[in-house]
């Protein structure tokens, strides 16, 4: 065996080396520790909002009772006492709860001046809590500031649209369609999914309705979420906006063209009428389903002229057709 001498060089990368190792190890060392705090927060955190849940589920069922009147005034009692109290969960407990209660009879006014007072100076889960809070008790139209501030909260913005929404009574023009649109400036698809969801039966701007349309957009990864919460629910829908959902419906069998024939049973401005009833013809004449066939003709119905009539009586008196479909013509 013949056996060589080490020099300074060789070393000097063998102390390297073994340098570099150790770092490495408590790098990952390091990296372990912070994630097992990072666990031990997530479940504190999660301890914390089910607790909160749990306090405000008890409320809730409390209030609700529709045979103890006294455990409901007691119930009542303590979520008032709970708006004051120190504790920032009891305080969101107790905004949750109120947010859950809006079809329940009791005297609301008196839970406005804590909810308000709750509300100043809160952000993210609490603003957002106390925001539905604030709608489901006693609310007045000077409040739609206060809901149009949580477009700027970044930890409130998932619920912005839909609070908005509340506030304005569906009305997402103008001003308050303004101050909802930079919503859509959000890269997330999860940040988008939402500010559409909470735009559900909503009158939108022409610049909401554009930025929706584009979500729309064939191979968009939310083109799905842009038709069932957007387009197909708004109350008063752009012509641009019907001709989108016309395109749907000619995938057959699709949830695309289940939700387009849906949207276009209502909401159609009356320019558009002529278009809509065009393609449900159409549609009818290329369908094969009682269920879609009718539904064409229903909308006929509601968009049709004069002109229609013969076309639908050739069908109320066809012997071949199923007798829902020559009823529904005959409608």
């Amino acid at each position: 065996m013949i056996e060589t001498a080490e020099g300074p060089a060789e070393e000097d990368a063998r102390t390297a080396t073994r340098a570099l190792h150790r770092a490495q190890e408590r790098l990952a060392g390091w990296l372990r520790a912070e994630e097992q705090e990072a666990r031990a927060e997530r479940r504190d955190v999660d301890a914390t909002r089910r607790a909160t849940w749990e306090r405000a589920q008890k409320w809730v069922d409390a209030a609700s009772e529709l045979d103890d009147p006294a455990a409901k005034q007691r119930a009542l009692a303590e979520l008032r006492d709970a708006l004051y109290a120190e504790d920032p969960d009891e305080v969101t407990a107790a905004l949750r709860a109120l947010a859950r209660l809006g079809e329940v009879a009791f005297d609301k006014e008196p839970f406005r001046q804590p909810i308000l007072e709750a509300l100043e100076g809160a952000t993210g889960e609490q603003r957002v809590a106390a925001l539905y809070a604030l709608f489901n008790t006693s609310r007045r139209p000077e409040d739609l500031e206060l809901a149009l501030a949580a477009v700027t909260d970044p930890e409130a913005r998932g619920s912005a649209s839909h609070l908005v929404h509340l506030f304005s009574e569906g009305d997402l023009t103008g001003a308050t369609g303004d101050a909802v649109l930079p919503l859509f400036d959000a890269t997330d698809d999860r940040d988008l999914r939402e500010a559409m969801r909470g735009m559900w039966g909503a009158a939108v701007s022409d610049e909401i309705a554009a930025r929706v349309l584009s979500l729309a957009a064939d191979g968009s990864s939310l083109q799905h979420d842009a038709v069932y919460f957007g387009l197909s629910t708004w109350r008063d829908k752009q012509p641009e906006v019907v001709e989108r959902l016309i395109e749907f419906l000619e995938t057959a069998g699709s949830q695309e063209e289940g939700r387009a024939l849906w949207g276009l049973g209502f909401g159609v401005p009356e320019e558009s009428w002529p278009r809509v009833t065009e393609a449900m013809r159409a549609l009818f004449e290329a369908r094969s389903s009682t269920s879609v066939r009718i539904s064409a003709l229903e909308r006929i119905g509601l968009y049709g002229t004069a002109g229609d009539v013969s076309w639908l009586q050739s069908i109320a008196s066809n012997v071949d057709a199923p007798a829902d479909v020559r009823a529904a013509a005959r409608r």
